[in-house]
């Protein structure tokens, strides 16, 4: 009778989790179509055409999200049979049946939601490296294709940190698991020599190891991420800085953070190591070797640039400011010719000429010229003031041309205000005109 009873009561507790899990992806589904009828609305709206792009997209998107799904669900249901088998032998010991435990049922649903907040990001991230492209110019430091950093860095990296945050949920899954089995089934306490010996400490092992692998990786990719740096700040009044990899960057930095992701791995090694042994003095030396050179690195970047770079800056980053800027304008594909005026010298009208497809290029007139020149010469005045401009396409002798256009506001405060003035002011409100200047493109 007891037999019986507790196979219906598994009979039981096995419906409940299948109508738990067909509730969910049923409520999983409307989400799809919803979401999926929203977009489809309106792209509509933007043009029928863009339909069949609209689709393409949606058959990437749902080729992405099955294998993430897939990738999930395997490894949650992998780690939970391995500590099935762990929890055996705690089980064996105790002379007690191995309950059957919702494996399938947790991994589907931790599966599915995972999935719903990162298929757009890993879609757009898998889309980038399908549809790659090359510039065919290298960077001087690593030596790799322009095109490198756009497409493939930003997935390797998007995989890195997958990987890591994967095997932390599942380590963190594990070490759950055991807890509330242990709580639930082992009222009188586990064996600590047995748990020591056990799975759990094993597969916390390999997982952290895994992770310092994944880790320094990834610091390995952004490593890159100084060609990004600021080279120089040039004090002028945009605050122009000028950016990518410097003297301090290419010298410290670079190595820096490479011998910091070789000393990841083998810390984590030793630390494992000592752990299995017990030398606790010895762990807490190999976890703190980390943080210490971390800090020792940083003092010798600090003292490096103040004591030796900034002593001569522009002269110490001269060599690299030419890199940054030849390499740029290949980049770009700016093939310029560069012309040096003597001071005092004034361009002729045959230069004009020569260089008509440059100068027809180049904005004379800009917003912020514009502003600080009615700055000078209007608002020092008293009169009025003008705070904003904005391009506007005008017909002026017979030829639509482009130029700013300034609203101007009268000064209310000025000193000596005329009683006619101030008439003006209150019956015309505060806008009383325009201001035009000339804009060339």
């Amino acid at each position: 009778m007891q037999v019986e009873t507790q196979k219906v009561e598994k009979q039981k507790k096995s419906k409940k989790r299948m109508l738990l899990v067909l509730a969910f992806l049923i409520i999983y589904i409307l989400y799809c179509y919803i979401s999926f009828r929203g977009q489809y609305l309106a792209v509509l709206e933007i043009g029928e055409q863009y339909t069949d792009v609209f689709a393409r997209n949606i058959y990437y998107k749902a080729i992405c999200s099955l294998i993430n799904f897939a990738v999930i669900f395997f490894s949650f249901y992998i780690a939970a049979k391995i500590t099935k088998k762990g929890l055996k032998k705690f089980f064996d010991e105790e002379k007690k049946a191995l309950p059957k435990l919702p494996n399938k049922s947790i991994a589907f649903i931790v599966s599915i939601i995972t999935t719903m907040f990162i298929s757009d990001i890993l879609t757009k991230k898998v889309m980038l490296v399908l549809n790659c492209g090359w510039f065919g110019e290298t960077d001087p430091i690593f030596n790799l294709d322009i095109g490198y950093y756009m497409f493939q860095k930003p997935f390797i990296e998007f995989v890195l940190i997958y990987i890591i945050v994967l095997i932390v949920a599942i380590t963190i899954y594990i070490a759950v698991y055991y807890i509330v089995t242990f709580n639930k089934y082992f009222s009188e306490g586990i064996n600590p020599e047995t748990l020591k010996k056990s799975t759990l400490i094993k597969q916390l092992m390999v997982n952290i190891m895994m992770v310092a692998i994944a880790i320094s990786g990834l610091v390995l990719v952004k490593t890159q991420d100084i060609l990004y740096g600021s080279i120089l700040d040039l004090a002028n009044s945009e605050k122009t800085t000028l950016l990518g990899a410097g003297f301090s960057e290419v010298t410290i930095k670079l190595w820096g953070y490479r011998i910091l992701a070789v000393l990841i791995i083998i810390c984590v090694f030793f630390a494992i190591r000592f752990f299995k042994k017990s030398q606790t003095k010895k762990l807490v030396i190999a976890l703190f070797v980390i943080p210490i050179y971390l800090i020792i690195m940083f003092v010798i970047i600090i003292a490096f640039d103040l004591l030796y770079v900034n002593q001569n800056k522009l002269d110490k980053q001269k060599d690299y400011i030419s890199y940054n800027l030849t390499n740029t304008k290949k980049a770009y594909g700016i093939d310029l010719q560069e012309i040096e005026l003597d001071k005092g010298d004034t361009i002729t009208k045959n230069e004009i000429e020569d260089y008509r497809k440059v100068l027809s290029n180049v904005n004379l007139i800009t917003k912020d010229a514009t502003l600080e020149n009615l700055q000078m010469n209007q608002t020092n005045l008293g009169y009025y003031n003008y705070k904003n401009s904005k391009i506007g396409l005008y017909d002026i002798g017979e030829k639509s041309t482009l130029v700013y256009v300034t609203p101007r506001e009268i000064v209310s405060n000025a000193t000596g205000r005329t009683y006619n003035s101030k008439t003006y002011e209150y019956t015309h409100r505060l806008w009383s005109g325009y201001y035009i200047s000339s804009f060339y493109w």
